[in-house]
C-alpha cells in the first residue's frame, strides 16, 4: 500500500484541535482500518488514570498512534498541558501492519501539527515508562522528562 493510499479520518483532526484548544478530553488512541487512520478509543476527562488507559492499548501484537494531554502544575503554581504523540509499533504485530504504520507515521504527525513531544516504542521491554504506579512514584520518562502521578490521578512533569 503506497503512502498516497493512506488517509486520516477528519474526526481525528477535529478531536485533536478540541483537545488543544478546549481540553475536551485527555487523549485518544488511533488505529488503521483499510488504509484509513481512525479513532479507536477516546480517553475522557473522567478517566481516573488516563496514562494507564492509553498504555493498555499498546500491546506487543498491535501497532497504534496516540495523543495524550499531560496536565499538571509547575513548581510556581502555573497550570499547563502538553500534548504528547505516541507512535507504537508492536514487535509481534503482523509485518504488513508494522510496514503500514511506519510509512504512515510522518503523515499522521503532519495532520496533528503543534505536538511538542513524541514518544515511540516497539515492544513492552522497550517502553520508556513504568506501568506499575504502585511500586514507583515516577511512572514514566519521555525523552528524559520524568512524569509523576499525583494523588488526584493526574500526571505531571517533574
Amino acid at each position: 500500500m503506497s503512502m498516497s493510499a493512506f488517509t486520516v479520518d477528519p474526526a481525528i483532526k477535529k478531536l485533536f484541535l478540541e483537545i488543544k484548544e478546549k481540553s475536551t478530553c485527555r487523549g485518544f488512541i488511533m488505529h488503521m482500518d483499510g488504509g484509513v487512520v481512525k479513532i479507536l478509543s477516546r480517553i475522557e476527562n473522567s478517566i481516573k488514570d488516563p496514562f494507564k488507559k492509553m498504555v493498555s492499548h499498546l500491546a506487543d501484537n498491535n501497532s497504534r498512534f496516540a495523543v495524550l494531554d499531560m496536565r499538571g502544575e509547575m513548581d510556581n503554581g502555573i497550570a499547563y498541558h502538553k500534548l504528547i504523540y505516541i507512535y507504537w509499533l508492536g514487535s509481534k504485530a503482523p509485518i504488513r501492519d508494522r510496514m503500514d504504520y511506519a510509512s504512515t507515521n510522518d503523515f499522521v504527525k503532519r495532520e496533528l501539527s503543534g505536538i511538542p513531544k513524541m514518544c515511540e516504542g516497539k515492544n513492552s521491554s522497550e517502553r520508556p515508562w513504568v506501568l506499575d504506579a504502585e511500586k514507583s512514584e515516577t511512572i514514566t520518562k519521555f525523552y528524559g522528562l520524568a512524569v509523576k502521578k499525583a494523588a488526584d490521578g493526574l500526571y505531571s512533569y517533574v
